[in-house]
């Protein structure tokens, strides 16, 4: 049993299956926030990482 908080993987996975995208199942679960991209200046991205090790 969950704490009736946040998003529902079972929720989720059925608006997925009935066609919803990311974008409207996020907004369905956390109404009012909103996406952005996040930029990362000088934090090396996966690739990056990888190649260092």
């Amino acid at each position: 049993a969950g704490h009736g908080v946040g998003l529902s993987q079972w929720g989720a996975k059925g608006m997925a299956e009935a066609g919803y995208g990311y974008r409207e199942i996020l907004g369905h679960y956390f109404p009012g926030t909103f996406l952005s991209d996040l930029l990362l200046g000088g934090i090396p991205g996966p690739e990056e990482a990888w190649a260092t090790r």
